[in-house]
């Protein structure tokens, strides 16, 4: 695109979350890793049941599992996953709880007032470890990144915005696009600056304008990975590169038929938010293929949740990262 819309949104110090950030990855890895041992022993205590201004439940909560039906399963592909969507949907009707939730897994907040009053602790459990392993996730993700002030990035699918308010903090020129213009407006609400609709197909910025693009959980969802990817290659600069965060389809596959085992089952690939949400989960070898097919260099694949070495993450990790970089004209650097 022409114009200022191809131009990067600039850095606003002085918007974002209010929280006590000072600057600089290693700093935001520790807010994260702080934030994250508070939230553990909260997992046990009493932090987070009912303030003065909320409603008071005479009788305990009982866990969503109790409300799971044959047609939720059959929408979510699974009893667990059918479970986790009544969670996220009961969790997101409240907007100062949803939103205390977000700072939590992906800012650094480190409490979710309210969430003992909406949900059983078996349920709110699985929140806390939800949140835990979004925070890990970002934390992979800014090693990995290691945003500094010369990179422009862009966070593909960025949802709230969480790694593009971190990128930022490191001194990074950073936006964020996505697909879903509610997700776009809950980011902004919460402060976050350079927040755009867009797609995987179509970023909204200028041909070889970026340094870096981060696309973390979203590639699984995208019906065109081909055309995803020949995009990527348009807005990265010779040199930039591209850090996909994925699922792993060989894990997905061993973790389903130990499902189906054990349940005698037809127990099916889970997805909490919407039926058909995972569009086309790929492996690690897979990702590779396209990747050099579209013109990138494989730099290397980590294994992710948990983080292995491979050949054992390759089948016990659920996630992997594939870190490529478009090469540089004449082996140089522009």
């Amino acid at each position: 695109m022409g114009g200022s819309e191809s131009k990067l949104y600039p850095l606003k110090r002085e918007q974002g979350p209010r929280f006590p950030v000072r600057g600089g990855v290693r700093h935001c890895q520790e807010v994260l890793h702080t934030s994250s041992r508070t939230l553990i022993r909260m997992a046990g205590s009493n932090v987070g049941k009912p303030s003065k201004s909320a409603d008071a439940h005479p009788k305990p909560l009982v866990s969503l599992r109790a409300q799971v039906t044959p047609a939720i399963i059959e929408h979510a592909g699974n009893p667990r996953a059918a479970w986790e969507s009544l969670v996220y949907r009961k969790l997101f009707t409240y907007t100062d709880i949803r939103r205390a939730y977000i700072r939590a897994a992906f800012f650094s907040g480190d409490n979710v007032p309210g969430l003992h009053t909406i949900l059983a602790p078996e349920d709110c459990a699985f929140v806390w470890r939800a949140i835990q392993k979004d925070r890990a996730r970002l934390r992979h993700m800014l090693a990995l990144l290691d945003p500094g002030p010369a990179d422009r990035i862009a966070d593909v699918g960025c949802g709230f915005g969480g790694l593009v308010w971190a990128c930022q903090r490191a001194g990074a020129q950073a936006v964020g696009c996505d697909v879903d213009r509610w997700i776009i407006a809950e980011g902004a609400a919460l402060g976050v600056s350079g927040l755009v609709v867009g797609t995987c197909q179509s970023i909204p910025l200028a041909t070889g304008s970026l340094t870096k693009i981060a696309c973390v959980n979203v590639f699984e969802h995208v019906p065109d990975q081909e055309a995803a990817l020949a995009e990527f290659r348009r807005v990265l600069r010779p040199g930039g590169r591209v850090v996909l965060y994925t699922d792993n389809l060989t894990h997905v596959h061993l973790r389903v038929a130990l499902r189906r085992l054990l349940t005698r089952s037809n127990w099916g690939i889970g997805f909490s938010g919407y039926a058909g949400g995972h569009t086309d989960v790929v492996g690690p070898r897979e990702i590779a293929r396209l990747l050099s097919k579209h013109g990138f260099e494989v730099l290397r694949i980590n294994y992710s949740v948990p983080r292995l070495p491979a050949p054992v993450g390759y089948f016990a990790s659920r996630f992997f990262v594939a870190v490529a970089q478009r090469p540089c004209a004449n082996g140089i650097e522009s």
